[in-house]
C-alpha cells in the first residue's frame, strides 16, 4: 500500500501559477496542509512527467485550478489521473477552483467537473485555503478514527482543536484496558 506523503496535489496551468497556484500552495502550507506543488518539488534534471505522476499517486486530494489556460494535454492528463484516483480509491478526491472561467466554459471544456461544487478564485485565496484545509482535517480525523477502530483498543484521544487547525502534534493518545481489573479487598 502506498503511503500518502501529501494531502493535496495542485494541478494548474503555468499561466495561473503566480496568481493562484503558488499563493494558494503557501496559504495551505501555512495551515499545516502537506502540498505537492510542482514549483517546489521539481529539481533541475528531474523527469517532469515521472515526478508529477509520483506526486499525484502520493497525494490524497487534487486541487484543480480550472481556467481558460488549463485545457492542455499535461493538465488534462493530471485531471484524468485524479478522476481515475477517485474510482480506484472510492472517494471524491477533486476540489475544483474556478479562475477566470464561466460555468458554460467549464461545461464545454471540462464536462466531468461541471457538476462539482467548486470555489471561484474571486472568493479569495484565504477562503479557498480555509475550505480545503477543513476538508483535509475532516479526512484525517476520519482516518484516525477508522485506524483506532481497527486496532480494537479502547483509546482516549485528548486534543484541543479549533476550526481551521489540524490535529496538533501534542495530541495525547493513551491506551486503556478493555475491561476493568478486579479489585481484591483484604
Amino acid at each position: 500500500m502506498l503511503i500518502k506523503k501529501y494531502d493535496v496535489f495542485i494541478s494548474y496551468a503555468i499561466e495561473d501559477k503566480a496568481d493562484v497556484a503558488a499563493p494558494l500552495a503557501e496559504k495551505l502550507k501555512a495551515k499545516g496542509v502537506k502540498v505537492y506543488f510542482a514549483g517546489d518539488e521539481l529539481d533541475i534534471g528531474d523527469d517532469i512527467g515521472n515526478q508529477i505522476h509520483s506526486g499525484l499517486r502520493k497525494s490524497k486530494f487534487g486541487v484543480v485550478v480550472l481556467s481558460p489556460d488549463y485545457n492542455r494535454s499535461w493538465t488534462l492528463g493530471e485531471q484524468f489521473n485524479l478522476l481515475d484516483k477517485e474510482i480506484q480509491e472510492k472517494h471524491l478526491a477533486i476540489f475544483p477552483i474556478w479562475h477566470k472561467i464561466s460555468y458554460t466554459e467549464v461545461l464545454h471544456n471540462f464536462p466531468r467537473l461541471a457538476s462539482r461544487y467548486g470555489l471561484s478564485s474571486t472568493s479569495g485565496l484565504d477562503h479557498i485555503a480555509e475550505a480545503i484545509s477543513e476538508k483535509v482535517v475532516k479526512w484525517k480525523r476520519r482516518k484516525m478514527v477508522l485506524a483506532l477502530k481497527r486496532t480494537g483498543i479502547v483509546t482516549v484521544v485528548l486534543c484541543m482543536m479549533t476550526a481551521a487547525t489540524q490535529i496538533s502534534s501534542k495530541t495525547e493518545i493513551r491506551k486503556l484496558p478493555l475491561a476493568p481489573k478486579k479489585i481484591i479487598s483484604a
